[in-house]
């Protein structure tokens, strides 16, 4: 789940989120953008980066952006 707590949002219904697994994007929920859900059932071990960024379409604001990696052993 991605929480903007660091910048001014007009709303929360007016954010927009891009969600990427290595580099794809995964799109997200429409009912709960904020939210994603992998399936990791049959993957081996290994590490692949996350990221999400979330921009106000509201406001003229730089967008939020975090990148991680994820480890499934």
């Amino acid at each position: 789940m991605a929480e903007p707590f660091f910048f001014y949002v007009s709303s929360r219904k007016s954010l927009r989120y891009k969600w990427e697994v290595s580099g794809n994007d995964i799109g997200g929920s429409p009912e709960n953008p904020q939210s994603i859900t992998l399936d990791t059932k049959g993957l081996e071990a290994s590490i692949f980066p996350l990221s999400v960024s979330a921009d106000d379409r509201d406001e003229m604001v730089s967008p939020a952006y975090k990148s991680l990696n994820f480890q499934i052993e």
